[in-house]
């Protein structure tokens, strides 16, 4: 398995211990969800996996109880969409993480600035170099 293989693979598995919290329980069965990003991976399907596995990080969107998880699984998805060139989702994702970070780590935590960083990369990457060094 390619490099670009493996990171869609992580990005699920982690969806999937996501959604395996009854904290971010969703009316959509999440065994299925997986088994599809899964199958969608395995089919060269990548950019329908990367939607799968952001409709099981959805409840990613506010902070709460799992949200260092939510992070990190924003922030790999972000990094796998980026590795795709899939600028669109990588700087979405990057925001998302980054603003949850800010809000439940605060702006000087490790973790906060690498986010700062990877977020400024993929702007860079899309070449919106206005927004990158704002």
């Amino acid at each position: 398995m390619n490099s670009t293989g493996v990171w869609c693979r992580d990005v699920i598995a982690i969806a999937a211990l996501l959604c395996a919290s009854p904290a971010l329980a969703q009316p959509a069965d999440p065994v299925a969800t997986i088994e599809r990003a899964e199958a969608a991976m395995l089919d060269g399907k990548r950019d329908q996996a990367l939607r799968l596995a952001e409709q099981a990080a959805a409840p990613c969107m506010a902070p709460g109880p799992e949200a260092q998880a939510c992070i990190y699984v924003l922030d790999t998805a972000a990094s796998a969409a980026n590795v795709l060139r899939r600028y669109d989702l990588a700087v979405r994702w990057f925001e998302r993480s980054l603003a949850l970070s800010r809000e439940t780590l605060g702006a000087s935590h490790p973790a906060t600035v690498l986010g700062q960083s990877n977020y400024a990369l993929a702007l860079r990457d899309a070449y919106r170099f206005a927004d990158a060094t704002a």
